[in-house]
């Protein structure tokens, strides 16, 4: 199931590799499909990998958008539809971030708690005697 958990990342990778090829930067289009197989690494290093890809994922999306309205100010036509598109792509790709707050994915990726190797009571233990 967790597959299903992570199918928003796999989409917004390929929208955001469609949008590099758009580009003409065949570097990140293919950085874009090849980043996800890291969910193939069930370590906490890959998940945080993956959401600092997905952030700055979003922010493209922002810079992008505000450049379109730019220029769709300076020839006069209207910018709100492709800022509303636009916009709730950047949105989107930013809240699957969060996508590793689910608990079956803490687990797969060892998100959870860590408790400290010397947690003092030990210490504690030997001031007392």
């Amino acid at each position: 199931m967790n597959f299903l958990k992570l199918i928003p990342i796999y989409l917004f990778s390929l929208i955001l590799s469609a949008h590099f090829v758009r580009a003409g930067n065949m570097i990140f289009a293919l950085l874009c499909l090849i980043i996800p197989f890291i969910l193939l690494i069930p370590r906490k290093w890959a998940a945080r990998l993956i959401q600092a890809y997905l952030v700055l994922g979003a922010l493209e999306w922002i810079i992008t958008l505000m450049l379109l309205i730019g220029q769709r100010q300076s020839i006069g036509r209207d910018w709100t539809v492709s800022a509303i598109i636009l916009g709730s792509v950047a949105a989107l790709t930013f809240a699957s971030a969060f996508i590793f707050q689910a608990k079956s994915l803490q687990e797969r990726y060892k998100l959870g708690k860590q408790e400290p190797a010397d947690s003092g009571e030990e210490s504690d233990r030997e001031a007392e005697e």
